[in-house]
């Protein structure tokens, strides 16, 4: 953690009339899920006196050049200062990436107010620290509060440096960590003297600025917001004191013999009347079978999975799509892991046909599994659908749909369709944003009692109108 003397700084920077640059947090994380920049959009760019224009889709962003790529193929790079104010706002406050830190853009503002404080910075552009986000790449790399961010690959950092960069990729970052400077003589802070005007100020520290190189990785900003909420939600079970508990193997035992038992049925039935199912993952299995397959400790945590919204079910929880009054339904939405587990040495990722998912979701109602939802890249579209034709022949209907972002680009997808007499299964090429697919399977029955529990169980958000 920064020394207790540069957190006093950070205090009365937040207090400062000086300090009215935008929280750099703002910029790299609080993005909903499905508001990150549509790539691949044709959209009208226009200079600063809005005489010049060129149609292109945004291609990269380094923190000083915006990289436009026309139609033709060729691509265009120009200064952000030189872009209209509307785009500048569509390019910084859209991110693509983030770097999951909380703080401050150094600013002469920022100098300024340092300054009083005998503090001199050793860079004139970077991002001052105040948090990073648990289970980071860029916290494992060791950052810490009262930190400067300096460079990235050698060039400075800005708002906006970190929007626009590939995720499989390490970085490497110049860091500027603050020490009290070692002198011979006393080390007692000191005071500036009283003045005429005015009292004593507040004791000042001199500091050395010890220089650091680190390699880290940016996350898509539906992580990062993903790893936000679950950092809420482990706040708010901290504060009512909810920790899950340990099931004693004894208990787990019965469901796991129920389960076997109920799955060697459901294989002597007809094919058509065979529920489907995904990774052994039967649809009307209980969720009492359910959490009794997926029990485990979790490492270096003091949790089990599966993560479950029945654990705080008067509660909110955006990491399973859950909202409280689905609870008066009967509706319980679990995951086999916790999404923080993505970011560990492991990398706990659910796959589908080989591929990692973004979503991995299980729907139950009064008990019972009706629905799995499963996001993944649109990239692998074409190899989960391999995946699924291998596994259960070919589709009974495809159709295609077209969607329309927020900025009112269109685009087509195909919807394809398996059926039995119990159950479907339907495979989105495009799911609510351009760059995922999604795969849904649904217990025909149980989806029925799940629409007419909700309809009848849960109130409409008249309030929201």
């Amino acid at each position: 953690m920064a020394p207790v003397f540069f957190l006093s700084i950070e205090s009365d920077l937040a207090k400062g009339e000086t300090m009215i640059t935008k929280p750099f947090w703002v910029v790299l994380v609080t993005a909903t899920i499905f508001g990150a920049i549509c790539h691949g959009a044709q959209r009208t760019w226009r200079d600063t006196s809005n005489e010049h224009t060129v149609e292109a889709e945004l291609l990269s962003f380094d923190g000083e050049t915006v990289t436009l790529r026309k139609a033709d193929g060729t691509t265009i790079g120009v200064a952000l200062d030189r872009l209209s104010k509307k785009d500048r706002a569509f390019i910084l406050e859209n991110p693509k990436t983030g770097l999951g830190v909380e703080g401050e853009e150094l600013t002469e503002a920022t100098a300024t107010a340092l300054k009083r404080r005998n503090v001199t910075l050793p860079v004139t552009n970077g991002i001052f620290v105040t948090k990073a986000l648990p289970k980071t790449p860029i916290n494992q790399a060791g950052i810490q509060t009262g930190d400067i961010i300096a460079t990235v690959d050698h060039k400075p950092v800005r708002a906006g440096s970190f929007a626009y960069l590939d995720p499989d990729k390490s970085y490497e970052i110049v860091v500027y960590r603050p020490h009290p400077k070692k002198t011979n003589a006393d080390t007692t802070p000191r005071t500036a003297p009283a003045t005429k005007t005015g009292p004593a100020a507040k004791a000042v520290v001199e500091l050395d600025w010890e220089k650091l190189t680190l390699s880290v990785k940016v996350l898509p900003v539906a992580r990062l917001a993903q790893i936000k909420d679950y950092e809420r939600q482990e706040e708010l079970a901290s504060q009512q004191g909810l920790l899950r508990g340990h099931v004693p193997v004894e208990n787990r035992a019965t469901p796991l013999a129920e389960w076997k038992e109920w799955e060697k049925r459901q294989s002597q039935l007809d094919a058509d009347r065979r529920p489907f199912e995904l990774k052994a993952d039967r649809l009307g299995m209980t969720l009492d079978m359910f959490k009794s397959k997926y029990y485990r400790v979790v490492k270096d945590d003091n949790r089990c999975a599966p993560m479950c919204s029945d654990d705080n079910p008067s509660h909110d929880n955006p990491l399973l799509l859950y909202t409280a009054d689905l609870a008066r339904a009967g509706i319980v939405h679990a995951r086999t892991t916790f999404p923080f587990e993505a970011y560990g040495s492991e990398g706990n990722i659910p796959t589908i046909a080989g591929v990692p998912t973004e979503l991995f979701l299980y729907h139950f109602v009064n008990g019972k599994l009706y629905k799995i939802t499963v996001l993944f890249s649109h990239n692998n579209f074409g190899k989960v659908l391999d995946a699924l034709k291998a596994k259960y022949g070919e589709p009974k209907g495809k159709t295609s749909r077209t969607y329309q972002n927020s900025y009112g680009a269109k685009f087509t997808g195909e919807v394809i369709l398996w059926e039995n007499a119990t159950s479907a299964m339907l495979l989105h090429e495009r799911a609510d944003r351009l760059d995922s697919s999604q795969l849904t399977l649904v217990h025909q029955e149980l989806a029925k009692i799940a629409a007419d529990n909700i309809k009848s169980k849960v109130k409409p958000r008249t309030d929201d109108l």
